[in-house]
């Protein structure tokens, strides 16, 4: 059975972005899947340690950015997460999904090299990209190359 990573970028510096994660929650538990596994990626500069994770909510240690906050809290939860899973959505608050007609698409996809979403030119963007586990490795040994705080976009 496929095991599929659900990345949904988060934070709550605003009441709708608050009610957005209580309808992912409400979506996620009604749906009770056990090969979906979700987490809320938020950043929190005051944590002690650089990565922590509080029930379904994966934190790193950074303040909160639209850019460079988002790009890296998802690197690190790939990095953390990358040999757990078949694939990884990376998503935000405002996407819903089909995870079971989703789900029927991973099925018949390729193990690696699959990289997909909404195309945007040369990379995927919009509502989220989904990445199979030997690119999430190879993100995973390559972060310091793939990380740049100065990157002004984050798919």
């Amino acid at each position: 059975m496929i095991k599929l990573l659900v990345l949904i970028i988060a934070d709550d510096s605003n009441a709708l972005y608050i009610k957005l994660q209580e309808l992912w929650k409400y979506q996620m538990d009604k749906i009770q899947m056990s090969y979906i596994d979700y987490y809320f990626l938020k950043c929190d500069p005051t944590l002690d340690e650089e990565i922590k994770i509080v029930g379904n909510t994966f934190y790193v240690k950074l303040e909160e950015s639209i850019f460079y906050g988002i790009t890296y809290k998802t690197l690190k939860a790939i990095e953390y997460f990358s040999q757990n899973y078949d694939y990884i959505l990376r998503t935000n608050l405002s996407s819903f999904y089909r995870f079971d007609k989703l789900y029927d698409i991973l099925e018949l996809a390729p193990r690696n090299n699959y990289y997909a979403g909404i195309h945007g030119g040369d990379f995927v963007s919009g509502c989220g990209f989904i990445i199979s586990k030997d690119i999430a490795s190879n993100i995973k040994k390559n972060i310091d190359k793939v990380w740049d705080p100065n990157i002004r976009y984050d798919d």
